[in-house]
């Protein structure tokens, strides 16, 4: 499978969102309500406030901070669930030009965007484009934690179930080894991401 990151009461939780509004509320307040609207799947709800801490967070860092790039992350996340990968890929591309700027082009968080980018492209059947991407973030990968790091059996993970998509099943086998063995190093036989890359050389065979 890709990857790409409290239950509360209904009139309780109403309250609480009610004892918000008569004051100005923070990006992290604004936040943790879209995680809350995130965690019920109300996904029209959480964009509401997710793009009201990023207005926030612009105006309290300006556009070229991590900060923002992360509030943007998670605009993202929300279109991608709601099934709205063109309005994803809109602010996904913001955000990878942001982290390129302030982060360069060799941090994990730069990775993780190309990554994320890859799977809206793959999702939509644009593998001519998804596939550069998840090499890059790869390579990236490679170079800032090493071979034996989860976000590299990862990264190997997303590129290998692309080649399986694509049909090309003998690029496919390397890779999900590869990364079943680094998750098996680094996680242990009992993780879940264990088992998932398990499952996912099974689904190839």
């Amino acid at each position: 499978m890709k990857k790409l990151i409290p239950i509360f009461y209904l009139l309780s939780f109403t309250f609480y969102l009610l004892s918000f509004t008569s004051f100005a509320q923070t990006w992290q307040e604004l936040d943790s309500i879209r995680n809350i609207y995130m965690e019920r799947q109300s996904y029209d709800t959480a964009l509401i406030y997710a793009e009201k801490a990023l207005q926030t967070v612009k105006e309290l860092t300006g556009e070229n901070d991590t900060l923002y790039a992360n509030m943007l992350k998670a605009i993202v996340e929300i279109n991608y669930y709601s099934g709205k990968y063109s309005k994803a890929i809109e602010y996904g591309e913001k955000e990878k030009e942001i982290r390129k700027t302030v982060q360069g082009e060799k941090h994990p968080d730069y990775a993780s965007s190309l990554n994320n980018l890859a799977i809206l492209y793959m999702d939509m059947g644009n593998y001519s484009k998804a596939k550069p991407l998840y090499i890059q973030a790869l390579n990236i990968h490679k170079e800032a934690l090493g071979v034996i790091h989860p976000y590299y059996a990862s990264s190997l993970n997303n590129l290998a179930e692309l080649y399986s998509y694509m049909g090309n099943y003998s690029q496919a086998e390397p890779l999900y080894i590869q990364a079943m063995s680094i998750c098996k190093e680094t996680l242990g036989e009992k993780h879940p991401d264990y088992a998932t890359s398990l499952n996912n050389l099974a689904y190839l065979y």
